[in-house]
């Protein structure tokens, strides 16, 4: 993970466990608006054009942002080298996520995300 990208989870971490089969991270949702502000990269870096078309036409952006940077950086357990433009984090035809990399869908993954006006969070489960 590059520098700058552990210095913006170490500014936006609430709560973070590790397990052998999961991942859980939670953001503080004040703490990533105010990163975003300070940085207008962050979005760009860390969601695709799909996350953030997604994101744009559903609201709550600042929450929405939240819980897929949350499940990337989850998702970095398993799979350290995953490049952030290549993973997505998209919803089926029922708003059930589900991680894809490099075009490809990743069945292997559970990915439960949730946020609410405070927190942004997500549990990336290996099968």
């Amino acid at each position: 993970m590059e520098k700058y990208q552990s210095d913006i989870l170490k500014a936006i971490i609430y709560f973070y466990k590790e397990e052998k089969q999961y991942n859980l991270l939670l953001l503080s949702n004040r703490s990533l608006k105010e990163q975003i502000i300070a940085n207008d990269w962050i979005v760009d870096t860390f969601l695709t054009a799909t996350e953030r078309s997604y994101i744009y036409k559903k609201g709550r952006m600042v929450e929405r942002i939240g819980a897929r940077i949350a499940a990337k950086f989850s998702y970095l357990k398993f799979n350290p080298n995953a490049d952030f433009q290549l993973l997505s984090i998209v919803n089926d035809n029922n708003d059930v996520p589900f991680l894809v990399d490099k075009n490809t869908r990743l069945n292997r993954f559970l990915v439960s995300l949730t946020h609410t006006e405070n927190y942004s969070g997500a549990m990336i489960m290996k099968e």
